[in-house]
């Protein structure tokens, strides 16, 4: 009966979302307490949304490592700031941001495990199937799309479930268009600075970046095998459709866990360097150490960099584009920095004033918002990319496909509010 559904075009694509839609909800509310916490804020129970939050797997973590970070500075930095701030906020830093992720990919990889291994998962590539070879992809590129809505580099990794290498190109390049929970806190404050007092258009705003994001996987997938490599064909659909059954735990664990080491031997060094060398980047300029004084870094030059290359585009003021750019280069470090360091160097505390503080009118609002839910997710994302190709060429052109790609629709949608 089930698996007459599935081979269902419609049916069996309705069914498979709701399933996968099903697995990333278990994941992240297991791992982050979200979308809970979402509903208890905008029922007012913020505090109990806090709670919740901070006892789940990525709350304990996360006071785990701050707890850490503050006995650090507490006892070095009477004797020496420099060598406090370089352990707590560079390397302790960049292992936090490991240790955040290990479970969420852990659980996530369970969750998809399980499902191929009942036997599910094959009809699911079945249903989705002749929908996506139109773009040069096969049924079994839903999995990496579903896992990037929680968190892409999970996405990027399940990119292994391609059933040719082009197709795993094609998978890598896309998934980080899909707009993964880290990004959902910016592209809230942003929907409510741009519709405050219309929940409904704020609701179509982000159905817009969602709907926005799988658009661009798919174009991805299409530009990468029908015009840069000029393959006609896609990917065969090649599957045993076995028997529904329980799965093996055996096996959902060997699976999982050989994935999640990979991410933490190889993806994990490269994240803490990564991190290590951002630290120095804001902590130090021309004249040396700068501590907490940003707008003397380094960090600060390059987002100033960052911000007179992009004003033109979006007719940005010279005091809003440098804290853009800052902005850019703190959300590559994790998408949930965006906007907590922007706020600071506004001076709010409430983030969801921080579109507003910068200054921008509502189509710069609108231009910025898909700059920032379309560029290059976080160094998290890069290290999976290389690790998962072991080619620096390739990570390195698919940052610069990434980000370009991002500007261009962001600066199509600025001109065509303009023209409207």
């Amino acid at each position: 009966m089930i698996e007459e559904i599935f081979r269902n075009p419609v049916a069996g694509s309705l069914l498979t979302f709701l399933i996968l839609f099903s697995a990333i909800f278990v994941a992240f509310m297991v791992n982050t307490g979200f979308p809970l916490t979402a509903i208890l804020d905008a029922m007012g129970l913020t505090d109990l949304s806090e709670t919740i939050e901070s006892y789940t797997i990525s709350g304990l973590i996360g006071a785990l490592f701050d707890y850490a970070k503050n006995s650090v500075h507490a006892s070095l930095d009477p004797f020496n700031e420099v060598l406090a701030s370089f352990l707590a906020d560079g390397i302790l830093e960049g292992v936090g941001i490991v240790s955040a992720f290990i479970p969420l990919i852990l659980i996530t990889l369970i969750i998809m495990s399980a499902i191929e291994d009942s036997g599910l998962g094959p009809l699911m590539a079945v249903s989705i199937h002749e929908f996506f070879s139109r773009f040069g992809l096969s049924g079994r590129a839903i999995y990496p799309l579903f896992i990037s809505l929680g968190c892409n580099v999970p996405g990027v990794m399940a990119s292994r479930a391609a059933l040719d290498d082009l197709e795993k190109r094609e998978i890598i390049l896309g998934a980080s268009f899909i707009p993964c929970q880290a990004r959902l806190i910016v592209l809230l404050a942003f929907a409510y600075f741009i519709a405050p007092e219309n929940p409904g258009l704020q609701a179509a705003i982000v159905f817009g970046v969602y709907v926005g994001g799988v658009f661009l996987y798919l174009l991805t997938a299409f530009i990468l095998r029908r015009i840069i490599y000029r393959v006609k064909t896609s990917p065969e659909l090649v599957l045993e459709l076995p028997r529904l059954r329980i799965p093996s735990g055996r096996v959902v664990w060997w699976n999982s866990w050989s994935m999640t080491k990979h991410f933490i031997v190889r993806a994990g060094t490269i994240i803490v360097i990564l991190v290590a060398i951002i630290w120095a980047l804001s902590s130090y300029g021309p004249e040396g150490y700068v501590g907490s004084e940003i707008t003397r870094s380094y960090a600060y030059y390059i987002g100033a960099l960052i911000g007179s290359a992009i004003a033109p585009i979006y007719g940005l003021s010279t005091e809003s584009s440098w804290k853009i750019g800052f902005a850019l280069l703190n959300g590559f470090i994790a998408k949930e920095n965006l906007l907590a360091s922007t706020a600071v160097l506004v001076g709010v505390e409430n983030i969801r004033s921080v579109p507003e503080a910068l200054g921008l009118t509502i189509s710069q609002g609108i231009a910025i918002l898909v700059l920032f839910m379309y560029y290059i997710p976080c160094m998290a994302t890069v290290s999976a990319i290389y690790s998962e190709t072991r080619s620096l060429r390739f990570t390195v052109l698919a940052v610069v496909y990434i980000v370009a790609l991002a500007l261009a629709v962001s600066a199509i949608v600025y001109s065509l509010i303009n023209l409207l």
